[in-house]
Parts: C-alpha cells; sequence; structure tokens
C-alpha cells in the first residue's frame, strides 16, 4: 500500500480530522488509512464543493468505504 502524502495544509485538515473521528469510532489503522486515502482522493478530483462542504463530503467519502457492502440482489427463474 502507498503512503499518502498531502500536498497541502487543507489535505493535511481532512485527513488529520477524517483519522480521528473514524478512531473514534473504533476503526482499524489500516481501514483508516485506507478511508483517509479515499478521502483526500475525493478532494483531490472533485471540482466544486458546495460552500462549507468540503470537509463533510470527504468524510462521508471515508466513511462509505468503511460500510459493509450489500450483497446484490439475486433474480428468480421463473418456471412454468
Amino acid at each position: 500500500m502507498s503512503t499518502l502524502t498531502y500536498r497541502n495544509s487543507q489535505e493535511a485538515f481532512i485527513g488529520k480530522h477524517i483519522t480521528s473521528l473514524l478512531e473514534q469510532d473504533g476503526h482499524e489503522e489500516l481501514d483508516i488509512k485506507r478511508a483517509v486515502e479515499r478521502g483526500i482522493n475525493h478532494y483531490r478530483n472533485t471540482a466544486g464543493f458546495a460552500k462549507g462542504k468540503v470537509f463533510d463530503e470527504c468524510l462521508a467519502r471515508a466513511k462509505q468505504m468503511l460500510s459493509p457492502s450489500k450483497p446484490k440482489r439475486t433474480r428468480k427463474s421463473k418456471t412454468k
């Protein structure tokens, strides 16, 4: 896994605070690092954010990565 380096102070702020919130929630260190990387990548790749919602959106992306994925729904075959 690659080491995440921050390009500016905004990324450092996002990474620091996502880490602290996820540690309070009791997540494992490896999962936290992956989630922080996801949040930072969302920050880097999104052109525009709603005013004052940058951190909230990045945190939501990080938490989305940690949530368990839902199983795909299987289709029932019709028998006649």
